[in-house]
């Protein structure tokens, strides 16, 4: 037959320390990766601000730019009417220059006929 162990359900001042020591020192080990943990959280929180700041400005920015898009396309609508109206007074004034060449030759015409009677 086996003896089987028994568990000891009591503890020795002594064993009690020990494990309080132990203890004590595992809550250390932890509490100082926990504070690296809590040092890395605080620089991702910094870090976050910083970008939300710069996302903000960003917005700021966009909303300026658009604004000016908005300006530029107004302006260039108005320049696009207006160079419609040089367009056609272009034309106008290509057909008035025709007709005026169309005058020189025939007054060329009258001056050459009236050089050769005198």
């Amino acid at each position: 037959m086996k003896k089987t162990k028994r568990e000891k359900t009591t503890f020795t001042p002594r064993e009690v320390a020990v494990l309080v020591e132990d203890f004590r020192s595992q809550f250390r080990v932890f509490g100082e990766d926990l504070s690296v943990v809590k040092d890395k959280v605080d620089s991702i929180f910094e870090e976050q601000d910083r970008i939300k700041e710069d996302i903000f400005l960003i917005k700021a920015d966009i909303n300026v730019i658009k604004s000016e898009i908005k300006e530029i396309k107004t302006k260039l609508d108005r320049v696009e009417t207006r160079l419609d109206r040089v367009g056609e007074d272009i034309h106008l004034i290509k057909g008035d220059i025709l007709s005026i060449k169309e005058d020189f030759k025939v007054f060329d015409k009258r001056l050459t006929q009236l050089e050769i009677v005198k």
